[in-house]
């Protein structure tokens, strides 16, 4: 009885990991397919006309932590993968 319980227990969150992990499978292949489109870095005018915003806005979302970028002088370099992550997962 107890250990029907627990196997179904563990059936259910290993269910539950199985979708998880085919989830993060699928995003992966989607940044790669990104990442083919894009090349591996966007500039700020190429991240602005993807989010359909102005370059601008892109130098004022970059202050922001969260934002995934690194600054070289006053350029910011955006890695492609890093960018298409965060934007799928503001919108969850």
């Amino acid at each position: 009885m107890i250990e029907d319980i627990i196997r179904k227990i563990l059936s259910e969150e290993l269910q539950k990991i199985k979708v998880e992990i085919l989830e993060e499978l699928k995003e992966m292949q989607g940044n790669n397919n990104v990442v083919e489109q894009y090349g591996e870095t966007l500039t700020a005018d190429k991240a602005a006309k993807i989010l359909n915003v102005s370059t601008s806005k892109i130098y004022e979302m970059a202050r922001n932590p969260e934002f995934p970028c690194k600054k070289v002088g006053s350029r910011i370099i955006i890695p492609t993968r890093r960018f298409f992550n965060w934007l799928n997962n503001s919108y969850k």
